[in-house]
């Protein structure tokens, strides 16, 4: 038995258990000392005397601490992954409606203050310049 009591000892048993097993009601979950203390109402001095519980604890957290970095490492080249093709939709989004605002700039610059048609205008001025099929 440690050098605790076997109420603060049976309180750390039973944290610890559910802790592993994912289900935290304090705290955010991470396998911590300081979290198996919060979930179990002692103090971290009080945890800390608990040296085979703490053994336990540690010894039992490794598998999850291994498992959970592999998985949060699969997670991150899923979200990259769809980050990239999200940011490829994205830029030709971008492209298409840089192409689309380019066109009504042309149109606008080239549009003719005496009311003349824009096709006439066009084709007067800088015929280089418009776009083929742009105008009727």
């Amino acid at each position: 038995m440690s050098a605790l009591g076997a109420k603060s000892e049976a309180a750390l048993r039973a944290v610890m258990a559910r802790l592993l097993d994912g289900r935290p009601e304090r705290t955010d979950g991470a396998l911590t000392v300081s979290n198996l203390a919060r979930e179990a109402g002692v103090s971290r001095v009080t945890a800390n005397r608990a040296a085979d519980l703490l053994a336990e604890f540690r010894a039992a957290e490794a598998p999850h601490r291994r498992s959970c970095q592999s998985a949060l490492k699969e997670r991150v080249r899923a979200l990259e992954a769809e980050l990239q093709a999200v940011r490829g939709a994205e830029t030709a989004d971008l492209r298409g409606l840089v192409r689309t605002l380019a066109q009504h700039i042309q149109m606008l610059t080239l549009r003719s203050p005496s009311g003349m048609p824009l096709s006439k205008a066009c084709s007067r001025s800088r015929p280089d310049l418009v776009t083929p099929g742009l105008f009727p």
